[in-house]
């Protein structure tokens, strides 16, 4: 459990590590914290506002931290990582079909447990870009909890991603984690390496393993992917979330 929670949390990282601060307008966060602020108060709404980069809270209403406290693993466990895989799968959706500039449009909504007042909980989660970098990379989300009217088993985790301006329901019928799982870890570590431009000798240095295995997990990685040469298997393990 604990290498898978890693695992995606390391992918939702690398999904961000392209946000540029330095083209991020920082006095935004104060006009989007007095506007949340106020409607928290009359609405007694559990809104928070994380920065993606750090997967950090930078605003939480007072709902919000009567519901979690200072708990930063308020996820199930068991619910963990398909949490965090829908907001891979959501951002991969958006690269795929190349309407990353239509994200602003678009709200991520979500059905899981989540610790409140020590007690696991069905919450409905509300994810909401509102700021972005210059590349429009999200920066700022703003969350909003409510608690489930169904609080009764079975306990999936579910998701849609939904158009705001036409209401169009979006469900996904793939998943990234499962499409990783086509990889081990080893190749996927390899691909990860070719990528970036290393050649054989240069990957087994790396690794501390023979040119040989390394050139076995590169034919492996080829069959598997269905891929003719190192390029198109970069390119199919990046549409299948794989490697970003």
């Amino acid at each position: 459990m604990k290498d898978q929670k890693n695992t995606v949390l390391d992918v939702l990282k690398e999904m961000f590590s392209p946000l540029d601060y330095s083209t991020t307008d920082q006095h935004s966060v104060e006009r989007h914290i007095n506007n949340i602020e106020l409607f928290a108060k009359q609405s007694h709404k559990a809104i928070a506002i994380y920065d993606n980069k750090t997967n950090q809270p930078i605003y939480m209403s007072e709902t919000y931290r009567n519901y979690f406290g200072d708990d930063i693993d308020t996820v199930h466990p068991h619910d963990f990582e398909a949490v965090y895989q829908s907001s891979i799968d959501t951002l991969l959706y958006f690269k795929n079909n190349n309407i990353e500039a239509q994200i602003p449009m678009y709200r991520l909504v979500r059905k899981y447990r989540a610790k409140i007042n020590n007690q696991y909980t069905v919450v409905i989660e509300h994810v909401e870009p509102i700021e972005f970098d210059a590349k429009g990379n999200v920066w700022l989300s703003r969350i909003t909890i409510d608690i489930s009217p169904i609080q009764t088993p079975p306990y999936n985790v579910d998701f849609k991603i939904i158009n705001i301006k036409t209401g169009d329901i979006i469900t996904l019928d793939y998943s990234s984690q499962r499409n990783r799982k086509l990889l081990s870890k080893r190749e996927i570590e390899i691909l990860r390496l070719i990528n970036k431009g290393l050649l054989s000798k240069e990957i087994s240095e790396q690794l501390n393993i023979s040119v040989h295995t390394v050139n076995t997990h590169r034919q492996r990685i080829l069959e598997k992917l269905q891929a003719n040469s190192s390029i198109e298997a970069i390119q199919a393990a990046s549409n299948k979330g794989i490697i970003l």
